[in-house]
């Protein structure tokens, strides 16, 4: 499975109002502050092992984390402001 690829999108979600976003900028699906050097998933459909995951086991595994709230579907270009900075 040399050409084969598994790719992972880690996070996700979005945020549905201006709080929302806001309150979720504060967790780890809205901001990497909190984020280690490494955070492979290993279990399930993408565990290493084949007898858990015979199916992808031996694919090449990339894992993509990202914490934007929009799903990829924003074109927002100037922040929004929400609440008192600080």
């Amino acid at each position: 499975h040399k050409d084969d690829w598994q790719i992972q999108f880690r996070g996700g979600g979005w945020c549905s109002s201006a709080d929302d976003c806001m309150a979720r900028s504060r967790t780890a699906l809205g901001s990497s502050k909190s984020w280690g050097g490494t955070a492979l998933s290993t279990n399930g459909i993408t565990s290493r092992d084949c007898r858990v995951n015979p199916d992808f086991c031996n694919f090449n595994y990339v894992e993509v984390p990202y914490c934007d709230g929009d799903s990829f579907v924003g074109d927002r270009v100037d922040p929004v402001l929400v609440g008192p900075p600080g």
